[in-house]
Order: structure tokens, then C-alpha cells, then sequence
């Protein structure tokens, strides 16, 4: 009984020996400084430390997951279209970057335009559903930044469809509605992690030619947006709504309160997770890209109202906001939830700030366009 438990401590001080070396070849200073030096000898002082070589077969494949996901993972994933370089995307519009053209045949192509463009670089590289490497299947750091910009542009693009849909493509409420964009807005709504029999990039590539579809009519004269007060307002609506969602969610990130849960007759807060704050901040970010886009866009197809309005101002403001805000462009190393007063930033609370200052900017506008 004696020897089983000396045998078993003599294990259990190889194992932390081994762990110790490990957390030394991954953490040291000279590893982390200077690794083309350093990590040869390292890697040998490792693997001879030890003559018992089921330690080292155990500990290898770990070693080499948490190399892997250390420094492997943001060389891995192709970021979207709009992004350039490391997490820097081009905040103007995808395809009206400063000098906005007028609409001169006043049919609505520019939404359109958009949204197909918006729809085309999401499809670049969708990452929700990537069997390899997607950041909601491996655990590589530096994925989830991405995937989650990609999954927050789909949140607010969905929203736009829908508002075409109902509202948009239809002169009153008692008109048809446009076939192609339902189905465009059918397409979307497809889960957006299915990777065969129908792949997510398959079912939104046929969104994509849908829209393309309806382009194609109101270029004939066939189909058209119908630039109204009434339809500006309800585009205006939607993304106002959407805005304030998505900041809420930001504010409720970190240590703060969330929403109230009640269970069993007690009631509790609901936090957000530590390692969800950066997931909101993302889709944030994607969510706010996508207005931007739109907001581009309805400056266009929308130019007669706004003037008659004199509302054209306020939009510009609204959109200068978005694309000029640091809290919009910043995309940090790691994003920190500090508390005010203290070095720490609170990456979520800025961006939350600036959606919320845009959403109720958004319900002044709409305010003047229906006074």
C-alpha cells in the first residue's frame, strides 16, 4: 500500500513537473521576446526532462491546441470584405465612399445597390459556419471578432429586408408583395451556421440573385422603392429599433445588470458573460456598419423628402457621427469593461453611447420629416 502511494506521488510530481515546464515554454519571458531563440532550447530542455514518455505524449497534443490557438488562430480566418487588415474595416459606405451620387431617375437603385453589395461581402468568407475553423467550433483566439462582425451585419440586414418587404416595394398596404424580395428576405432568415443540404452560403448567394432580380425590374420600370414619407419614416423605425436593442445589450455587458430574471418567485440579475462582452461589442460593430450603409443609401433614394423636409442636414450629421466616432472605429487588442474613473476602458459603454446617440438622433429626423 506504502509503494502504490509513493509510486503515485512520484507520478503526481513528474505530472507538475512536466505541467510547470509547459506553462514555462508557453509563458516565459524569453519565450514570449525572443521565440526564435529561445524556443529550440526550450523544446529540448522539455522533452529530456523527463524519461517517461506517456507524460509527454499526454502533454504534447494539449501544448500544441494551446500554441495553436494562441497564435495560430487570427492567421487562419480571412476577415469579410469590409475589413482591412486586423480588425480595421472601411467604415464608408461599400460603394458610395464620400461623394454621394443623386438618384437622377428616381426609381430607389440605391438601396438596392446596397444591399446587394452589403450582401455580397458578407458571403466573402461567412465564418458561422466554417467546419474548420470557425471561432463557434475551435477554440482559436482572434476568430470570434470577425464571425461576430459578420453575425451582427446579418442582424440589421434582415432588418432592411424586411422593411422592404412590407413597406418599401409596396405603394399601399393593400399592393402585392414583390416576390423577389420575399424570397431575398426568405433566403436570410436561413439558420446561419448550416454548412451542407442547403449550406448558409448558398441559401444567401440566392438572396443575393433575388435582389439582383428586383434590380433588374426597376431598372425595366417594373418595380421600383417607393421614396414616401410614410416609407422613410418606417425605414428610419426599424433601424432606430434595431440600434437601441444592440446598445442595451452592450450596456448589460460586464459586471453590469442586465435584464431581471425571475425564478421560483425571487428575482435575480442577468449578467452578461466575461467571455461574451467582446461577441456584443462585434456585433455591434456589424450592426452599426450596415445602418451606415443603408443611411448612405436612403440619403439617395430618399433626396426629394429630405429636401422637402429640410432635413438634409440631420441626416448628414447622422452619418458623419457614425464614420467619424472613435468608439465606432476603435477596434481594441482586447476590449475591457472598466469602471468610470478608473484607467480601464469600457469599450462596450462608448459604443453603446454612440448608439444611442444615433438611434435618438434617427427619432429627431423622423420627428421633422412627419411635422
Amino acid at each position: 500500500m506504502l509503494d502504490s502511494k509513493k509510486a503515485q506521488k512520484v507520478q503526481g510530481n513528474r505530472f507538475r513537473g512536466l505541467l510547470g515546464r509547459t506553462l514555462h515554454l508557453l509563458f516565459s519571458w524569453k519565450s514570449i521576446s525572443w521565440p526564435w531563440r529561445q524556443i529550440p532550447g526550450t523544446l529540448r530542455w522539455w522533452r529530456f526532462s523527463t524519461d517517461d514518455w506517456k507524460y509527454r505524449a499526454a502533454a504534447s497534443p494539449v501544448t500544441i491546441l494551446i500554441l495553436l490557438a494562441c497564435f495560430a488562430g487570427p492567421l487562419l480566418t480571412t476577415y469579410p470584405a469590409v475589413w482591412i487588415g486586423t480588425y480595421a474595416y472601411n467604415y464608408y459606405s461599400v460603394i458610395y465612399p464620400k461623394d454621394i451620387p443623386q438618384d437622377k431617375d428616381g426609381k430607389g437603385k440605391a438601396l438596392t445597390n446596397t444591399m446587394i453589395k452589403v450582401g455580397e461581402t458578407m458571403m466573402v468568407n461567412w465564418q458561422d459556419n466554417d467546419l474548420i475553423i470557425s471561432s463557434s467550433r475551435t477554440p482559436l483566439v482572434g476568430l470570434d471578432n470577425p464571425r461576430n462582425f459578420q453575425i451582427g451585419e446579418l442582424m440589421m440586414y434582415r432588418r432592411i429586408l424586411e422593411e422592404m418587404r412590407e413597406h418599401l416595394t409596396r405603394k399601399t398596404a393593400n399592393d402585392y408583395l414583390d416576390m423577389h424580395v420575399v424570397n431575398a428576405y426568405n433566403q436570410f432568415a436561413y439558420t446561419s451556421d448550416k454548412w451542407i443540404f442547403k449550406s448558409t452560403e448558398t441559401m444567401y448567394t440566392e438572396g443575393v440573385t433575388s435582389l439582383k432580380k428586383y434590380l433588374a425590374d426597376v431598372e425595366r420600370g417594373d418595380a421600383r422603392i417607393y421614396a414616401t414619407t410614410y416609407n422613410l419614416d418606417k425605414l428610419l423605425e426599424k433601424i432606430a429599433s434595431g440600434l437601441a436593442g444592440t446598445s442595451q445589450r452592450l450596456e448589460d455587458a460586464g459586471n453590469r445588470p442586465g435584464s431581471i430574471v425571475v425564478k421560483e418567485g425571487s428575482i435575480s440579475q442577468k449578467l452578461v458573460p466575461w467571455n461574451k462582452i467582446d461577441d456584443n461589442y462585434y456585433e455591434a460593430q456589424g450592426n452599426l456598419y450596415v445602418t451606415l450603409q443603408v443611411l448612405h443609401a436612403a440619403r439617395i433614394d430618399f433626396s426629394e423628402v429630405l429636401k422637402a423636409k429640410q432635413a438634409v442636414s440631420q441626416l448628414d450629421d447622422i452619418i458623419r457621427d457614425i464614420e467619424t466616432n472613435n468608439a465606432y472605429l476603435n477596434n481594441p487588442l482586447i476590449v475591457f469593461n472598466g469602471k468610470a474613473g478608473t484607467l480601464i476602458p469600457f469599450h462596450s459603454g462608448e459604443l453603446a453611447s454612440l448608439m444611442q446617440t444615433v438611434s435618438r438622433n434617427i427619432d429627431k429626423l423622423r420627428l421633422q420629416i412627419t411635422s
